[in-house]
């Protein structure tokens, strides 16, 4: 079921066309599965907004090396 879920959202990230080239503005992260997907497209800005603190803590952690901070 994980494989499919990412698999869900690399290929949302494809039928958008997302690229280095686009700025991205994430509304409601939540665990950070989509998040992920667009890290990897590398968009030229990406800004997370997240409401829930203890998410935020998460997300925070989960994605410090890529330079998210939510």
């Amino acid at each position: 079921l994980n494989e499919a879920q990412e698999n869900k959202y690399k290929m949302l990230c494809e039928l958008v066309s997302l690229s280095s080239d686009d700025n991205v503005l994430e509304i409601g992260p939540g665990t950070g599965k989509l998040t992920e997907a667009i890290i990897l497209k590398k968009p030229q800005k990406f800004i997370v907004i997240e409401k829930d603190k203890s998410l935020i803590k998460n997300l925070n952690e989960k994605f410090r090396r890529n330079a998210v901070s939510c």
